[in-house]
């Protein structure tokens, strides 16, 4: 193979290369805000730009009693970590009489509606 014809085909190589790294970083950054920090899961900590967050849900969505999935794990470790009893099932992601009561708890002690539901309001005084 000629000499030019080789160095065309490592060049076109290098940018198809760097093409793709380019498009999985430019996805992996639009996939999580900038903002939202990144721990393991149960690993709370209170980060400047965000509030509390213990690494199941970065996003504060409307939750209530019967909900399930990683934003009421998130509820429940953020409860735990600050000195509320979230119950004997501890993080398990289930919304139910323990957990509301936890919640309840919280809006009580941080001048909020007592309702058990986590709203904007009980979000970001959650995170706060």
């Amino acid at each position: 193979m000629p000499i030019h014809r080789t160095a065309a085909t490592l060049l076109a190589a290098g940018l198809l290369a760097g093409t793709a790294v380019i498009g999985v970083a430019a996805t992996a950054s639009a996939a999580t805000p900038s903002t939202a920090p990144s721990a393991a899961p149960g690993v709370c900590a209170y980060y400047s730009n965000f509030g509390y967050y213990c690494g199941y849900d970065v996003n504060n969505t409307y939750a209530d009693y019967g909900d399930r999935g990683n934003k009421v794990r998130e509820i429940q470790a953020i409860l735990r970590y600050r000195g509320f009893s979230i119950g004997p099932s501890g993080v398990d992601g289930i919304f139910g009489t323990s957990t509301r009561n936890a919640v309840k708890h919280f809006q009580r002690l941080n001048g909020l509606d007592d309702d058990g539901i986590v709203g904007p309001k009980t979000w970001t005084r959650l995170r706060g």
